[in-house]
């Protein structure tokens, strides 16, 4: 797996790219411990946030993220499924330290 960071970002986060990702790769992310929030960039341009830990799951082809109404719920807001093959990159949403 290849990856470099990005300039920082406005705010408390600043991304880290990772890029050529693998199914082996999104499970990795999705497993971390402890979980890093992350944003999936899919072949149509569109972003998709993996907010909380147990939230994603890899399929045969596929990856299910349900959305939580808020953390530590068991209400789920809306759900979305992705082809993994149109999973391009990921941006870990890493706490950037004090300036």
């Amino acid at each position: 797996m290849m990856s470099h960071r990005t300039s920082v970002s406005p705010g408390s986060l600043k991304p880290y790219i990772l890029r050529i990702m693998t199914t082996e790769d999104i499970k990795q992310e999705i497993e971390r411990e402890p979980f890093v929030p992350l944003r999936l960039h899919v072949s149509s341009g569109q972003t998709i946030d993996v907010n909380y830990a147990h939230t994603a799951w890899v399929r045969q082809n596929t990856l299910l993220i349900v959305h939580p109404l808020r953390k530590g719920t068991q209400e789920i807001g809306n759900y979305d499924v992705i082809a993994l093959r149109l999973i391009e990159r990921a941006e870990l949403m890493v706490e950037s330290s004090a300036a």
